[in-house]
């Protein structure tokens, strides 16, 4: 699965993905369960991560 994840409107959504609990609230959390899962974001989308 290929999810491509580009622009800074779509920041807040990468950081409750990544670093939130999995859950229904933000229903791509689940994505960090699937073993063939990638994940493409450029610069603004990972702009609130914190290990960014």
């Amino acid at each position: 699965m290929v999810c491509t994840v580009p622009g800074p409107a779509k920041a807040q959504a990468i950081k409750s993905m990544l670093e939130g609990e999995i859950a229904e609230v933000c229903p791509a959390s689940i994505l960090r369960t699937h073993r063939s899962a990638y994940l493409f974001i450029d610069t603004d989308a990972a702009s609130l991560l914190k290990a960014w």
